[in-house]
């Protein structure tokens, strides 16, 4: 026999007792002493409060918000809660998917110079910005490293040279480059004190993130234009037709102060959310209707480059975690990961299957308990006392009545997992329209699964597609069901209605890429091996899975190539004598799905030895790619087996991609001439290249000590720019002391 395990011996006990007697089988749905849930959420049945709660419900006012957190204060330490995590995703067409190569791509940059053929940010789809540590308009160079922005004149590369520095207190994280202006984001974990009193009664434990908007049209010389400061972490942005998109998070310290919503600062003054007063911001504030395990603010800000000093919109969403973001040009997309805590499936099932058989006054009590007002008692809490209820009931049974009930316990529970499979693990979508002003969520739906990142998730023909891997730990509780993980692609309507789905796709792997391209998918899994499905989606309420390639190692990032090559970066992979997967060195795969039936490795590259590394595997704008120039540049970190970390190569690998061959031209290394008291870990990572991009027939790669300059036909040395710029003439801007 089986004996079901809990997370403590007090719920074994409660779970086993609820099927006491052979006559709990023939309980009838119809039966008066049948728990009968009212208005309260606490009372309801699981189902119902997972449709309760399904939907985003928005408040009315900013009080209505602070009333909603002081009642539901106690339920912070609830573990019910449908757990909402973030996930950041991506998914794509080809015409959508624009590399770091073509001007025409970012339209944002309106102070480009086109005449100058030059590349700019690998972004997910084109014409849609996104945020990076390095830009360039075809003429300067604007560079992150450390605390400092550097502003050079790039192009030509002999006379390139730094203009200007802005030193800032806290770290830049991000920027933009748009007609004339600099976009830069960053933390700052040092406002003042007598800022901090401004908004709070408290000090915020949370740290703010900046904005800063500077003149550049005379890069020697750049001048600070606009600032703010928003409570919380910067999380992703998007920039589109003069508009930039900032979404941040921030978790919810205290129930004390006043300023309930995350506090923003324009230009040093505290914006309010005080209607009742005349500058005021107007947030549009939603919520899901149940308990939350902790307060986490996403917010959506909308900021008008093109004036400057209009009010900012904003959209607030109260949620338990951190979110994924998709945009195109029509709508932007906020997807939640949400699971439904498996204690609170095991309570229900105690809880309906016991209810009828107690006597009049247990009846009672629970329900007392589970009216009470949650500032009174928390859903743990009621919890909690209901199942003392349960135990005392359950100890008045014989051994053999308890024995007895653990057989039938494992069918009951798993009834009830089966019954909400599609929800146990999900993936929450919210779709914005961005021709709405205000920020408001028009639709909302819901698929099995989680996605991996931005690549994960696209728009085509006015239908959103998302890929989504299924865990299914729940079966593990089960002998006697595989608890293998799936992968499904599911394709939503413009109301965010299901059309069409393929599931259980490489049951017992998880994706690790994907790329979507017009009317084809791809997909990329692994667990020992690498398939690479083709997926037709022309036919949106059909699509097909059209072949399989499985190959050695995997691809954690796909690029298009052209509309029948896909270049995939990842790592090499073998499997030891215990059949345990281990990596290699870095891995590029040429892909052929001319014939989608039958995908073919057509060519491969392998680099370094195990623990060797590109930041391409973790972010798609470190990739430098031109089909034009059959051009790739791949920065890299080659380990080797027999060397310590101060002999790997650090630099950049330039490829020829003419004939669809990885052919290698020449490498670029960045650190040079190891000297002994320079022989240390940080200059070596300093010297790794973060960034790479061409200016007509220049290659420029970029570190964070040094913007390299080399002839693109021959590789040869133009010119190095050492970014330690102690003792220099130029203009040093410190915003610290402005």
């Amino acid at each position: 026999m089986k004996k079901f395990k809990f997370i403590s011996l007090f719920i074994v006990i409660t779970l086993a007792l609820f099927l006491s007697a052979c006559s709990f089988n023939e309980k009838n749905d119809n039966d008066p002493n049948t728990y009968n849930p009212n208005l309260d959420n606490n009372q309801a049945s699981l189902e119902q409060k997972i449709d309760s709660q399904e939907e985003m419900q928005k408040f009315a006012s900013v009080d209505e918000l602070r009333s909603f957190l002081n009642e539901n204060a106690n339920n912070q330490v609830n573990k019910y809660s449908r757990n909402l995590y973030g996930s950041m995703n991506e998914g794509m067409m080809l015409d959508s998917a624009s590399p770091m190569l073509q001007k025409e791509a970012s339209s944002a940059l309106g102070s480009a110079n086109e005449s100058v053929d030059y590349s700019e940010t690998n972004v997910q789809v084109k014409g849609v910005d996104e945020a990076d540590i390095v830009k360039t308009d075809g003429n300067n160079i604007y560079t992150l490293s450390d605390n400092e922005l550097f502003l050079l004149s790039a192009y030509p590369g002999e006379e390139a040279q730094i203009e200007s520095v802005i030193e800032f207190e806290n770290r830049p994280s991000n920027l933009y480059l748009n007609e004339g202006r600099l976009i830069v984001f960053g933390y700052n974990y040092n406002l003042s004190n007598s800022v901090k009193r401004i908004a709070y009664d408290i000090f915020p434990t949370s740290s703010f993130m900046f904005v800063k908007i500077f003149d550049i049209s005379d890069i020697s010389n750049p001048e600070l234009e606009k600032e703010w400061e928003f409570e919380g972490n910067y999380s992703d942005s998007r920039l589109l037709n003069g508009s930039l998109y900032l979404i941040s998070n921030k978790y919810s310290y205290s129930l004390a102060a006043d300023q309930v919503l995350p506090t923003v600062f324009e230009d040093g003054n505290l914006r309010s959310f005080d209607c009742n007063e005349a500058d005021c911001l107007q947030p549009n504030i939603y919520y899901y209707p149940r308990p939350y395990d902790s307060y986490n603010y996403t917010n959506v800000y909308k900021i008008d480059l093109n004036n400057l000093n209009s009010d900012i919109k904003t959209s607030t969403f109260l949620v338990d975690g951190k979110q994924t973001v998709y945009m195109s040009h029509d709508n932007l997309y906020l997807t939640y990961n949400s699971s439904i805590n498996s204690h609170e499936i095991e309570f229900e099932v105690m809880r309906d299957l016991i209810y009828p058989y107690l006597d009049e006054e247990d009846k009672e009590k629970i329900l007392d308990i589970e009216e009470a007002p949650g500032h009174v008692l928390s859903s743990a809490e009621k919890q909690s006392k209901v199942r003392l209820i349960f135990e005392t009931f359950f100890n008045k049974q014989s051994q053999k009545e308890q024995e007895k009930l653990e057989e039938n316990l494992d069918s009951a529970l798993k009834d009830k997992y089966l019954e909400l499979e599609d929800k146990i693990e999900s993936t929450i979508v919210h779709k914005i329209n961005l021709s709405d002003n205000d920020l408001e969520p028009d639709a909302q739906g819901q698929v099995p699964g989680t996605a991996l990142n931005q690549f994960s998730l696209d728009e085509y023909q006015g239908n959103f597609r998302i890929a989504t891997t299924r865990n299914n730990n729940w079966q593990r509780r089960f002998d006697d069901m595989d608890s293998d993980s799936e992968n499904n692609v599911y394709i939503l309507d413009e109301n965010l209605e299901r059309l069409s789905a393929i599931e259980n796709l490489a049951e017992g792997e998880r994706i690790y890429s994907a790329r979507f391209m017009s009317d084809r998918i791809y997909l990329v899994t692994f667990k020992q091996v690498d398939p690479l499905f083709v997926i037709d989606a022309s036919d949106a309420k059909n699509p097909k899975v059209l072949g399989e390639l499985k190959i050695p190692g995997f691809s954690n990032y796909l690029h298009p190539y052209d509309e029948n090559t896909l270049i995939g970066f990842g790592k090499d992979t073998y499997v030891d004598d215990n059949d345990n997967v281990r990596t290699k060195g870095l891995k590029l795969s040429l892909f052929d799905v001319t014939n989608p039936i039958e995908p073919k490795e057509i060519d491969t590259y392998i680099a370094g030895d195990s623990g060797s590394y590109s930041e391409v595997l973790s972010d798609h704008k470190a990739l430098l790619f031109s089909r034009e120039r059959d051009l790739l540049v791949l920065p890299v970190r080659l380990n080797s087996n027999n060397s310590s970390w101060q002999d790997a190569f650090n630099g950049v690998l330039v490829f020829d991609t003419k004939d669809k061959e990885f052919n290698l031209r020449g490498k670029i290394n960045h650190v040079k001439e190891y000297e002994e008291e320079n022989d240390n870990w940080r200059r070596y990572y300093d010297n790794q290249v973060k960034r790479s991009l061409y200016i007509e027939d220049e290659l420029y790669t970029i570190s964070n000590n040094i913007v390299q300059i080399n002839n693109l036909e021959n590789l040869d040395l133009i010119k190095d720019i050492n970014l330690d710029y102690e003792g220099s003439d130029f203009n040093v801007i410190n915003l610290d002391k402005e």
